[in-house]
């Protein structure tokens, strides 16, 4: 397999990758946090806030890990990241060590900068498909006219020549695709590095 095919793979998981886990920050924090506030008054609630705000380290720390690998052998800087920026849990029974963890604002950032993945996990899903999909299906138009409907924009490909033509315009608009994920990639991983120095 040529080199940029395998790096539009890796760039094509890594955005697949940052929506999945994007979604899986917002539905983690936004119950864990919602359920503790929500028992807060039986006092079962702090301990739950506490642990949910504790893992926000751990996930970015995750997210840098995960980061290095989908860019290793890649042309994009993956930057460096220490992962004594991590806090290390203490004993979760301590309530000092919780009201301190509560007090504790870069916990909260953590929180804010994993749930903004959200947001841009929402934005790879669709740039993945839009950069690496969209253009295969249209080189691969001479061969599924006849089986699919074709439409783009005003017309719809009902003959070989248009399908031609729709399979030459996929081709460059899959080169120019290659850059622009592979940029979009780039973007993603500086924020991640960033937002785990925070």
């Amino acid at each position: 397999m040529s080199k940029p095919i395998k790096e539009a793979i890796k760039n094509f998981n890594f955005l697949m990758y940052t929506f999945f886990s994007g979604l899986f920050y917002f539905i983690f924090f936004t119950v864990g946090i919602s359920l503790g506030a929500g028992l807060a008054i039986t006092l079962i609630g702090i301990p739950i806030v506490v642990a949910v705000l504790r893992q926000a380290p751990r996930f970015l720390h995750q997210d840098v890990k995960v980061a290095q690998t989908f860019m290793r052998d890649s042309s994009i800087g993956t930057g460096s990241y220490n992962a004594s920026h991590t806090f290390k849990s203490s004993s979760i029974n301590s309530e000092e060590n919780m009201l301190d963890v509560l007090r504790n604002g870069t916990y909260w950032r953590q929180v804010l900068m994993l749930l903004s993945k959200l947001a841009i996990g929402m934005f790879s899903l669709l740039a993945g498909v839009l950069l690496y999909i969209a253009p295969i299906i249209l080189i691969l138009a001479p061969f599924t006219y006849k089986f699919t409907t074709i439409s783009l924009l005003f017309f719809t490909v009902d003959n070989l020549l248009e399908a031609l033509i729709v399979s030459a315009g996929g081709c460059l608009f899959l080169i120019l695709s290659l850059s622009l994920g592979k940029a979009l990639v780039g973007k993603i991983n500086r924020y991640t590095h960033w937002a785990a120095r925070g």
